[in-house]
């Protein structure tokens, strides 16, 4: 903590960081177990049992056996570990520490800057439930750290600190793909820097992180795997973020506002390009694909305490030795709050039900929406397709993206593509549903208000 700053001026940013993790441990109890999450819990098991990485798919019957090196190897040791040490509940305070350290970082900032007054501290709050929505216990969360120091190593200017970060760069690019942010980052700073370029580190910092980039399983094929998922022409992402009914949801309104502040704060004040382009380039990102927002979102928060105006610090509402207090109440306020979630660590993903009857019922065959597919390996079952890209390339998977979009009918698709199939597992009141109820030689064997089965008729040939 800087010198100028005496402790009993920040109560009330320290008062919100505590609140802003508890917005934090919220959101992870309900969107925690989304998505990935536990495919990537499955996969690090079957690492942490075996003591090698996998190498082959095995989750899914569309690709048994296929060749697949899992780039994000470290994250799922990791979350395998935890869960095999204690269940969800390690995993869960796992994430928790990440947040933890993710929002003392960031009150560092307002600290050090000395903007620790109730404007900071309401900015804290907005930027953690802008954050909320995307509280999952994916790679993604480890990402935002890494990507947070890398800011902050930038931001220092320091050679040291630049290569420490860059030399850690195995670690993030092993836990999530998000690593090559860094290069862009020093590749944006080279630009803006180019006609001193001979005096700076960033060539060889830039030469350097390529080459680490590609010290992971697969080496830089993933990295092409990815560009090349993101702009597949029959993939999810056919408009634009901003455009989204999602955008017209709370906790993006909740972001924009953010961004908002970002904007109204920093672009009048900034001398500096770097970070006039940080802020534009992260928001355009953010607006094309909900992917990057978290991430300008860092980038906001990072910059807005710079150019902050200094105010007169708040009055202390109470007496000074009470602030030496506040490690007891922030060690007793973590001890009590996860004592709480101990027992119920995560709220049930929206397909848990579903998975279970599948489960009870020995299914197999099963087509899914992709994004279910990680629960459905949970209860040991194997689906068509989860949060994965190892299919990319592959005729059915675009066939199957047409039939998710109701591009094409599923009785076309189940016919052509998946024969085989013995079982649907969908999301109510979607062309899907629609299709399923009236197509013959199936019939729905399960419902409820976020999840519908179909089984096909014993006896009866495909689509009879």
């Amino acid at each position: 903590m800087s010198p100028k700053v005496k402790l009993s001026q920040t109560w009330p940013i320290l008062l919100a960081l505590i609140f802003s993790l508890s917005i934090e441990r919220y959101a992870l109890n309900t969107f925690g177990w989304q998505n990935d999450v536990s495919w990537h819990v499955v996969n690090g098991l079957w690492m942490v049992v075996h003591h090698k990485l996998q190498l082959t798919n095995t989750l899914t019957w569309t690709a048994q056996g296929m060749y697949w090196s899992d780039p994000e190897w470290l994250w799922d040791i990791i979350a395998g570990a935890l869960y095999k040490l204690d269940g969800w509940t390690f995993v869960s305070l796992f994430g928790t520490i990440i947040f933890a350290a993710l929002l003392a970082l960031i009150t560092y900032n307002f600290i050090k800057e000395r903007k620790t007054g109730s404007w900071e501290a309401i900015i804290l709050i907005i930027f953690a439930t802008s954050l909320a929505p995307f509280a999952e216990m994916r790679p993604q969360l480890a990402s935002y750290l890494f990507f947070l120091l890398a800011l902050q190593a930038l931001q220092t200017k320091s050679n040291k600190y630049l290569w420490f970060m860059t030399l850690a760069l195995p670690l993030w690019s092993n836990m999530h793909g998000s690593a090559v942010l860094w290069a862009c980052l020093l590749v944006l700073q080279l630009f803006l820097n180019f006609k001193d370029w001979r005096k700076n580190q960033y060539p060889y910092l830039i030469i350097v992180s390529i080459c680490l980039l590609a010290l992971r399983p697969g080496g830089i094929a993933p990295w092409f795997d990815f560009i090349f998922q993101q702009t597949y022409a029959s993939n999810f992402n056919t408009i634009m973020e901003w455009m989204s009914p999602n955008f017209h949801m709370l906790p993006f309104l909740f972001s924009l506002l953010m961004l908002g502040i970002g904007w109204v704060v920093i672009l009048p004040k900034a001398t500096n390009r770097r970070d006039k382009c940080w802020l534009v380039i992260s928001t355009v990102a953010g607006l094309v694909a909900s992917r990057f927002l978290p991430y300008a979102l860092l980038i906001a928060i990072v910059l807005i305490p710079k150019y902050l105006p200094l105010r007169r610090p708040v009055p202390l509402p109470f007496p000074k030795k009470v602030i030496k207090l506040v490690p007891v109440i922030w060690t007793l306020f973590l001890a009590v709050y996860l004592t709480l979630y101990a027992q119920k660590p995560f709220t049930f993903p929206p397909e848990n039900g579903a998975a279970l009857y599948l489960s009870e019922h020995h299914a197999s065959h099963i087509v899914n929406r992709y994004d279910w597919g990680g629960t459905l390996e949970w209860y040991g079952l194997s689906p068509m397709a989860d949060g994965r890209n190892i299919w990319i390339g592959f005729p059915w998977w675009k066939e199957y993206l047409d039939m998710y979009k109701g591009l094409m009918p599923v009785s076309n698709f189940l016919e052509r593509v998946a024969p085989t199939s013995e079982w649907v597992c969908w999301s109510p009141n979607t062309p899907v549903a629609w299709q399923m109820d009236q197509l013959k030689g199936w019939h729905r064997v399960y419902s409820d208000d976020k999840a519908e089965i179909w089984e096909r008729v014993k006896g009866l040939p495909p689509h009879s």
